[in-house]
């Protein structure tokens, strides 16, 4: 469910922002965010979007607290597939055969993580691991914007900068929702009260906030200067990366052999979802 609602609310997000909006360069969005915000809030197409995605995160939010991380995550690989699927359908926008062979091995790999079983096997990390996956989101994030001195494209570059700190937003999510069970001793349900006023009066919440809303201006960013079909994968991609790593190192969670191997298919798949030719530029 939160796949869906995330596929649909990239796509109409996408559509509002190539609706009302140039082409915005990072420097912009931030010196611009006032204005920008204003005009998005009343383009309705990416108002619905948000709305959707704000679904998606309940979702999402709920699967956390019912399973591990190394399942729930990659089954969010769906979400490219969707926005890529609208992207064709409705934004009109061209797929190639390898993006057709990537959504096929998302699928496959989503029934295979599915099929493996959702066992929870969470343990809780200490603040010193959890320092280090702070850092090292910092770290890649910031490298990502020293590739335009190789010539790397904005849309690959702020998706990819996007996906690595919307990453950490999952993994603090996840650690939310654990702390939440712990301190409670109940049932992860969103809308226990119990459960909600734990997680809203603990520090990862304020980590949660600031990531999603960092890495949500750095994709609607990403957004005007590309392809939803191209810029949902990369972003998918690279959330993936430190959610995967933490669940196999600091919250020792077992992967099975089946599991491993869709969550490499998904990869892999993601991968070729967010390949596209790029046109060769007149020589100067």
């Amino acid at each position: 469910m939160a796949s869906l609602f995330w596929g649909v609310g990239t796509a109409l997000q996408k559509y509002g922002m190539s609706s009302e909006f140039p082409k915005i360069t990072l420097a912009n969005v931030f010196r611009q965010i006032i204005p920008i915000l204003k005009t998005l809030l009343v383009n309705w197409h990416w108002m619905l979007g948000l709305v959707c995605m704000a679904a998606g995160g309940l979702c999402f939010a709920t699967a956390l607290g019912l399973g591990d991380m190394a399942l729930v995550q990659p089954l969010i690989g769906l979400t490219g597939v969707v926005a890529a699927f609208i992207g064709v359908t409705v934004l009109k926008e061209k797929i190639k055969g390898i993006e057709i062979a990537g959504i096929a091995g998302i699928v496959f790999g989503v029934a295979l993580v599915g099929a493996s079983g959702g066992e929870r096997t969470f343990q809780m990390p200490s603040d010193t691991a959890l320092m280090f996956f702070i850092a090292l989101t910092v770290f890649l994030a910031t490298g990502a914007f020293l590739l335009k001195k190789f010539h790397v494209s904005s849309e690959f570059t702020l998706a990819f900068a996007a996906g690595i700190i919307l990453g950490l937003a999952n993994l603090m999510g996840k650690l939310l929702a654990e702390r939440a069970i712990i301190e409670t001793e109940l049932p992860f349900v969103l809308w226990s009260a119990p459960i909600l006023v734990s997680i809203l009066t603990d520090y990862p919440v304020y980590i949660v906030i600031v990531t999603n809303i960092l890495g949500g201006i750095l994709l609607q960013a990403a957004y005007s200067n590309g392809r939803a079909g191209v810029i949902s994968p990369i972003t998918t991609i690279m959330s993936f990366i430190l959610p995967l790593l933490a669940s196999m190192t600091i919250f020792g969670e077992k992967i099975k052999p089946t599991q491993a191997f869709g969550i490499v298919i998904i990869l892999v798949g993601t991968a070729m979802l967010a390949t596209k030719e790029e046109q060769k530029k007149p020589a100067s």
